[in-house]
């Protein structure tokens, strides 16, 4: 059981953290779109939010994969 209580827990953070479709309806692009504003600015605050939602999940999944492989090793070890 212990073996895999850390992929459920890393499976529960990233499910709950809010995806990157959805970062295309934020307030202020929305508020940008209905006062009419350039195309530029629009996809400036876009692409910011993509690498605000993407920047942290990377480092997630870096971590992941990096306990992943240390407990892989240590239970190759253990046999």
């Amino acid at each position: 059981m212990e073996r895999y209580g850390v992929l459920p827990a890393l499976a529960a953070v990233l499910a709950a953290y809010p995806s990157a479709a959805s970062a295309g309806t934020c307030a202020l692009c929305r508020q940008a779109l209905a006062s009419g504003g350039r195309a530029g600015l629009i996809q400036g605050f876009y692409w910011s939010i993509l690498l605000i939602a993407g920047v942290p999940l990377l480092i997630m999944g870096i971590v992941g994969i990096a306990v992943w492989r240390h407990r892989r090793a240590k239970i190759r070890v253990v046999r």
